[in-house]
């Protein structure tokens, strides 16, 4: 027989099954349910967000309508089907979707306005984006045009400080003597007109002469009484080209003092651009070592702070420190010599650091990258050295035509006894006296017969001064040539040492960045990132050294070839004599 609790464990035994299989259908449905609401949602949820509004107004109770209906029962607040229930739960579980279907609703019911025709507009000539560039270039040819406003004044102020330099005032009153010099050869080919008034009395008288009518009374011109007038009128006739050689002889020292002038303003302007080169280049340091102080002191900082906590050794600290003061001295250094460098332009040219920098400026943006080398016969040297050669031929010229005979025409008029004239005639018995003045023209024949060989030393002189010239010239084309082609290989071999140099600060940044993030990483090697700054700080000082030094290199370039003036566009004007 069987018991009654077997039975029933029979029994449960048996709806197990039935049980399984209805939890099966039951998750079955609610994960259909769920994929459904899912799929609403992402096809645009309109209807979950209805479904939204209607929970949330069946839970809050809908009284707002003004209806009679009572309030909700609890039982109104659960949802009304399990489809509604599976949907609200993958909402709580997913609230980013909530989101996606409001914006998607809203962007659904902005779509949906209708459409409204655009107001008339005006579009400008330009496109956005072509507008943009074309205020763009305005404003780049702006900055363009104050730029080369601001170089032109520099330039202009630095002509007007070189005009009125003493060494330029020297070489320009030069200029003016020479031209007088030339002036006063041109007057050998004028008359010379000279006046002789003399008065006097004979104190003793024992001579006798016999005027031309046989009287034996003295005539007026050998009494030696009254007041005697003479003038005389000298015109060169011929002087075998002496008066030509004196004026070719000025005219080629005044060309020297034109040359000399040139090569006075060449020289004060390089020597300002020495000068407002070295200052840009203090200022760049200075501003290059003020950043780098600032990531010095905060190693430094950070070395200190490690030590405290006992992360760093002495030693580390000690060597930041000495990266310090390394820059700390570079900045000091500069410092002075900007300082000494703007003191220096004020006192020689009166001149201020913004002058220097608009100079610069200027010369940058005039000067060729690589200046042609000239030949030695366009140098201001050479130039000067073969007008002292004609000057030397001009003046042996001159000492040969004062060995030669020079003609004169002369015309001598004289009268005697101005104060007596009038008397004389209004006495009749001394009619004869009347005759008072004579007028007389003559040829006059000049030669040099012996002088001691005076002539014949300083030709001699001349001759030998010419030929040392001429070797001086030789040596003058020779050291340009040398000398030119030592600055041009400078400048190539500076150039290229610039372009490395690039390429090792590109590098070096690489290299320091890429150590400075692992440092910021790993905190484990400070000192090494300091090591790695100061060693690209140098490099970079380095750079803009040599760069500064391939611009002055330039500028020396320009200087050797008589070119720098010009380039600048720099004019003093003439003598003013």
């Amino acid at each position: 027989m069987i018991g009654d609790d077997e039975m029933t464990q029979i029994k449960n035994h048996k709806q197990l099954p039935l049980i399984g299989a209805s939890i099966m259908l039951f998750s079955f449905f609610v994960i259909a349910t769920a994929t459904s609401a899912q799929e609403d949602l992402t096809a645009g949820g309109t209807d979950s967000g209805s479904a939204l509004t209607q929970s949330g107004s069946t839970q809050s109770g809908s009284t707002q309508s003004g209806s009679t209906q009572s309030a909700p029962s609890p039982s109104s607040s659960s949802p009304s089907s399990p489809k509604e229930s599976a949907r609200l739960n993958f909402l709580r579980l997913n609230p980013s979707n909530q989101y996606k279907g409001e914006a998607r609703e809203k962007r659904q019911k902005e779509q949906s306005k209708p459409y409204e025709p655009l107001k008339e507009i005006t579009f400008p000539f330009f496109t956005p984006a072509e507008s943009k560039k074309a205020d763009q270039e305005a404003q780049m040819a702006q900055r363009e045009s104050a730029r080369l406003a601001g170089q032109a004044t520099g330039i202009a102020i630095i002509e007007k400080s070189l005009r009125y330099h003493p060494a330029i005032a020297s070489a320009t009153q030069d200029i003016c003597e020479a031209q007088y010099s030339v002036l006063l050869g041109k007057t050998g080919y004028y008359p010379r007109i000279n006046m002789n008034l003399s008065g006097g009395d004979k104190w003793v008288d024992e001579t006798t002469r016999v005027d031309v009518q046989g009287n034996s009374t003295s005539s007026p011109e050998y009494d030696s009484r009254g007041v005697n007038a003479t003038l005389t009128l000298r015109q060169p006739l011929y002087d075998w080209g002496r008066t030509s050689a004196t004026i070719r002889g000025a005219k080629e020292q005044r060309g020297v003092a034109v040359l000399n002038r040139t090569i006075r303003m060449e020289e004060q302007l390089a020597e300002f651009y020495r000068m407002a080169f070295q200052y840009v280049l203090q200022t760049q340091l200075i501003s290059h070592v003020e950043n780098v102080l600032t990531d010095v002191q905060a190693g430094v900082d950070t070395m200190e702070a490690r030590f405290k906590a006992g992360a760093a050794r002495l030693a580390d600290v000690r060597q930041a420190k000495i990266y310090q003061l390394e820059a700390e001295g570079l900045f000091d250094q500069a410092t002075r010599d900007r300082d000494a460098v703007v003191r220096a332009m004020d006192t020689t040219f009166g001149l201020n650091p913004k002058n220097a920098e608009n100079a610069v400026r200027a010369f940058i943006t005039a000067r060729p990258d690589i200046p042609a080398i000239i030949t030695a016969d366009e140098t201001f040297e050479a130039r000067l050295i073969r007008r002292n050669i004609m000057r030397a031929k001009a003046e042996h010229r001159r000492l040969q035509a004062e060995r030669l005979p020079a003609f004169e025409g002369v015309v001598t008029a004289r009268i005697w006894d101005i104060k007596d004239i009038g008397t004389r005639c209004q006495n009749g018995s001394s009619s004869r006296d009347c005759s008072t003045h004579e007028v007389v023209g003559a040829i006059e024949f000049n030669m040099p017969l012996f002088d001691g060989g005076a002539n014949a030393a300083q030709r001699g002189g001349l001759n030998a001064q010419r030929r040392g010239l001429e070797a001086e010239l030789a040596s003058a084309e020779r050291r340009h040539d040398a000398e030119s082609r030592r600055v041009q290989d400078r400048l190539l071999g500076q150039i290229q040492q610039l372009s490395q140099g690039a390429e090792r600060l590109t590098a070096m940044s690489e290299q320091f960045e890429s150590q400075k993030l692992v440092q910021e990483r790993t905190r484990a090697d400070p000192l090494g990132v300091m090591s790695l700054q100061q060693n690209f700080s140098n490099a970079q000082a380095q750079q803009l050294g040599l760069a500064m030094q391939a611009e002055l290199t330039r500028m020396e370039a320009l200087f050797r070839a008589g070119r720098l003036s010009q380039t600048l566009n720099i004019e003093i004007g003439d003598s003013g004599c």
